[in-house]
């Protein structure tokens, strides 16, 4: 394959990176750019996706609570968001060999309760999101999938790199190759999803500490401090594990 560190590739320059298009790497880049306007500051933010457009690898349908869309975007309703259908009624049973037993509301706990959500198609939600990304100029790259992490002299995430193109199956460039594009930023959030980059890299570099990366279970990473000072595990959600990267 060709060595990425022995080509020359193109570098973009952003205040902030978000790798991974879905609704809260985009509703992140969207909270950038609107705090930023807040304080009267102008801030270069990009959206890295791998699907073919925003959307495209989000393939479930989900009852949705539309509080953070409310503190994200409180005129949704007018921006015309697909949140066309409200939930009117949940039932709850519990089955047994024989009968199913109902549950009154009052006996369930708040997160099996869904009045107030909406019944949605999460691929167009996040398309819509996307459309409300780049009106405010926000990029973002559609059919692109980050294929390494960037780090300075120091050991600090820096951005990332798009794969290369024109490979052949030997690995070898082929006459239509194509180097990757480097994603530089001050900030770099990492908003993926499972499987994502973070837990395919089999190595991590946290300053000066390295952290073995292997897969729990969906969604769930385990980080392994491999420092012989340090012995420790780090368990968490992505979310929580992309802190330890920026």
């Amino acid at each position: 394959m060709a060595d990425s560190q022995q080509v020359e590739r193109e570098a973009m320059e952003y205040d902030v990176v978000v790798v991974g298009g879905g609704p809260a790497g985009l509703a992140a880049a969207i909270r950038v750019k609107q705090r930023a306007a807040g304080a009267g500051r102008e801030v270069s933010v990009c959206v890295l996706e791998k699907g073919s457009e925003i959307g495209a690898h989000i393939l479930s349908g989900a009852v949705m609570d539309p509080r953070a869309l409310n503190e994200l975007l409180p005129d949704w309703k007018a921006r015309g968001a697909p949140l066309a259908t409200p939930v009117t009624e949940d039932r709850f049973y519990l089955l047994t060999k024989s009968k199913a037993i109902y549950n009154p509301h009052w006996l369930l706990p708040d997160c099996f309760i869904n009045d107030g959500c909406y019944v949605v198609s999460l691929a167009n939600v996040v398309r819509w999101l996307g459309r409300e990304a780049e009106a405010l100029g926000i990029e973002v790259f559609a059919g692109f999938a980050a294929a390494e992490v960037l780090y300075d002299e120091a050991g600090a995430v820096r951005g990332v790199a798009t794969g290369d193109m024109g490979v052949g199956r030997n690995g070898e460039p082929t006459a239509l190759f194509q180097p990757g594009v480097e994603l530089v930023g001050k900030y770099t959030l990492f908003a993926e999803g499972a499987p994502s980059l973070i837990e395919c890299e089999s190595l991590k570099v946290v300053g000066k500490v390295k952290f073995e990366a292997r897969v729990v279970c969906a969604g769930k990473v385990e980080f392994v401090n491999q420092s012989e000072e340090l012995k420790s595990v780090t368990t968490g959600r992505y979310a929580e594990v992309t802190k330890l990267l920026l």
